[in-house]
């Protein structure tokens, strides 16, 4: 599947789209099969690593069986946690196998479910947000202005207030609330399909007996569930806040922030060039491994250097922490 086979949808309503966007399109419309071109090796190497990496940690953990053995883990495992999220992500637009069939078993069962999403639900309102970005039909927007923590930018006080309350689970009735639409568990729309159904009701009653015929509990709690609601809700508030938030009055190529960030903050805040978000949301059918390439050939367009938002990190100078953390 290359971009051109992707639902239009994905690629937004042209009446919500301004001149920039567009002319890039048309530029790139020759050379973009490229980019769009899939390799589901690299998609199933990179989920393998997140749960190869995940097990290491746990193992480890287990293994020394000391109070900071634990302790040290958990960000680890929760930025793993977070790549698996945006592996799913790339599962919503159909980037991990040409087969959408396969992409979608693969989504749930690998990368969605484990994390208590359903790709579908995921999918639905996601291309929405792809469609009507910064709208007043964007339904992220309406989170952003729905709940207090989404407003931005915030004094340091009021920031560090959030960000601490996310890191010990303290804001967990705002940060999950959102999160209903996306999981399996609520009756809300989409109806899930029968296909998805069927990988429902064997995961998740799966994974409980194997939880239970381990007795691994304990381990359940604090190694799987507690770095996804402490740090992994602090990892992905804050590359959500770098994604839309504080921008003024954006739109396409400034409607979202590039961040050029370094090893650690990939490793946590922007996992497999989620933090390419401008040419994400450009040409949404690149996969993941190739939005390096695709930001190389953008930088040569004036009409994409002289307007997209481009960060030198999520922390330090000209950063996103400098764009939205005032006084």
């Amino acid at each position: 599947m290359n971009s051109h086979d992707l639902p239009t949808s994905q690629y937004g309503d042209i009446e919500h789209q301004n001149a920039d966007i567009l002319q890039l399109r048309e530029i790139l419309r020759d050379e973009i099969r490229e980019y769009t071109r899939l390799s589901p090796l690299k998609a199933y190497s990179a989920i393998a690593a997140q749960w190869l990496c995940i097990l290491a940690l746990a193992a480890f953990a287990i293994t020394i069986s000391t109070w900071w053995s634990y302790l040290i883990v958990l960000p680890f495992i929760a930025g793993r946690q977070h790549a698996l999220g945006v592996l799913g992500h790339d599962g919503s637009h159909y980037r991990l196998s040409s087969n959408k069939t396969v992409n979608d078993w693969v989504s749930d069962y690998l990368c969605m479910l484990p994390t208590f999403f359903s790709i579908s639900r995921w999918r639905e309102e996601h291309i929405t947000h792809h469609r009507f970005i910064n709208s007043s039909d964007d339904p992220y927007l309406k989170d952003f202005k729905a709940y207090e923590q989404w407003h931005w930018p915030k004094t340091r006080t009021a920031a560090l207030k959030v960000l601490l309350g996310d890191l010990f689970g303290l804001a967990l009735h705002t940060a999950l609330e959102p999160a209903k639409r996306w999981a399996p568990f609520f009756n809300v729309k989409p109806e899930l399909s029968a296909a998805e159904k069927f990988r429902v009701w064997t995961f998740y009653p799966g994974l409980v007996l194997a939880v239970s015929l381990t007795g691994n509990w304990f381990n359940f709690l604090v190694l799987w569930l507690v770095p996804m609601l402490t740090f992994g809700i602090f990892f992905v508030r804050w590359r959500t806040i770098a994604e839309h938030l504080g921008l003024g009055d954006p739109h396409d190529v400034n409607g979202t922030r590039h961040v050029d960030a370094g090893f650690i903050e990939r490793l946590f805040f922007s996992p497999l060039g989620i933090n390419y978000h401008i040419d994400h949301h450009i040409f949404p059918g690149v996969p993941f491994y190739n939005l390096p390439r695709l930001h190389q050939r953008l930088l040569q367009e004036p009409v994409y250097r002289d307007n997209a938002i481009i960060k030198d990190g999520y922390f330090g100078h000209n950063s996103v922490y400098s764009d939205v953390v005032k006084g």
